[in-house]
């Protein structure tokens, strides 16, 4: 008899290294937030899809829209020096 297990993703995708290297070109000003959305809606997109090609019922975004879980939400409370 097989056994079924149920597990759900929760959280941050690895971000694509196109997606990086668009982070760091916005953060030295050599590209525009709107052409940073743009990767970031693609990279989003692609998550979308091989997530759907998986199987996978819940999907996420992958937070692609977050430079990372921990300096954004501890920039964002205060707390992170």
């Amino acid at each position: 008899m097989s056994m079924r297990f149920r597990a759900e993703q929760v959280g941050s995708l690895l971000r694509p290294p196109e997606l990086l290297r668009a982070r760091a070109e916005h953060a030295e000003g050599r590209l525009k937030l709107e052409e940073l959305r743009a990767e970031e809606d693609r990279a989003i997109q692609q998550a979308l899809e091989k997530q759907r090609q998986l199987g996978i019922d819940v999907m996420t975004d992958g937070e692609m829209r977050r430079g990372s879980w921990l300096t954004d939400s501890g920039g964002r409370s205060g707390w992170l020096l």
